[in-house]
């Protein structure tokens, strides 16, 4: 009999209690290295409130899990029995990690574990919600192959915008020019920023002031609607409660009798938008 496992990296954003009613659920951490060449995992060794104190003093920056991680969780699979596994990670157009999970999901098809890899095409709660219902269908007995489709359906029908309190962090990582983004500050704009279909980020509408921006990307989920039905609706914030509390005020309205979850944002999407990125995640029907 098959014994399915679901993995996923640090930046899926469900709780630790959450996680904890998957015991198939597995979590590879996110690497996040300071500029006096310390490194730490996301979510194990440094959380989100501890690296926005560190912004500004150490600069992180983040790369893919270290492969000693996707070695160790690998290992504790074989340990542990699972003979599948359903692979759903951060957008493979915003991070190596994917090709990284590919890399691992191979050499360890040789000792006896299948895996397939799902590309996200998303962040945040994408990955969250799917792996969530994933785990529970696999320990319900949903058959491997169903479960591959399931979850490449759910992924396929999202939509994530977010909008960022400071432009200062973007300039830093090089993703908004320093002309552009200085000026950018002076006038107030915020930047609109989405998840296209090639699983990448791009700056998708500008507003200027902060409540605005909330509202935008509200706005921006009534134009990706077309004819669908919302299924869930999931607010991401970094340290502002808030806000998350308006933007859930905002999608409820919008889409009344739908529940809206509200989750905090992981420290590495912080390491890259700063403290106050707010968004949202919708699955559609």
């Amino acid at each position: 009999m098959n014994k399915i496992a679901i993995i996923t990296d640090s930046t899926n954003d469900l709780y630790a209690n959450e996680r904890g009613a998957c015991p198939n659920l597995f979590v590879v951490p996110m690497l996040i290295t300071y500029n006096d060449e310390r490194q730490f995992r996301d979510g194990v060794d440094k959380d989100a409130v501890e690296l926005t104190r560190d912004l500004d003093e150490f600069r992180p920056k983040t790369s893919s899990p270290l492969g000693e991680d996707f070695v160790l969780t690998y290992n504790k699979l074989l340990e542990e029995g699972y003979t599948h596994v359903i692979g759903v990670f951060l957008s493979g157009g915003i991070s190596g990690t994917y090709k990284s999970a590919i890399s691992y999901a191979e050499f360890f098809a040789d000792k006896g574990i299948e895996t397939r890899v799902l590309n996200s095409k998303g962040v945040s709660m994408v990955m969250g919600h799917t792996v969530r219902v994933l785990s529970k269908k696999a320990l319900e007995g949903m058959p491997f192959e169903e479960l591959v489709q399931l979850g490449q359906d759910m992924l396929d029908r999202t939509s994530v915008y977010f909008a960022v309190e400071s432009l200062k962090y973007l300039i830093r990582g090089g993703r908004i020019p320093k002309v552009e983004g200085t000026l950018g500050e002076m006038l107030d704009i915020k930047p609109i920023i989405g998840v296209t279909d090639d699983g990448t980020l791009h700056n998708v509408a500008k507003v200027r002031g902060r409540k605005r921006s909330i509202k935008k990307v509200a706005e921006m989920f009534a134009q990706d609607a077309r004819a669908a039905k919302v299924e869930n609706i999931f607010v991401v914030h970094g340290q502002r409660a808030e806000d998350a509390a308006y933007l859930k005020d905002l999608l409820e309205e919008q889409y009344p009798g739908v529940e809206v979850q509200v989750h905090e944002l992981s420290a590495l999407l912080t390491c890259h938008t700063g403290p106050g990125t707010i968004g949202a995640v919708i699955f559609w029907e």
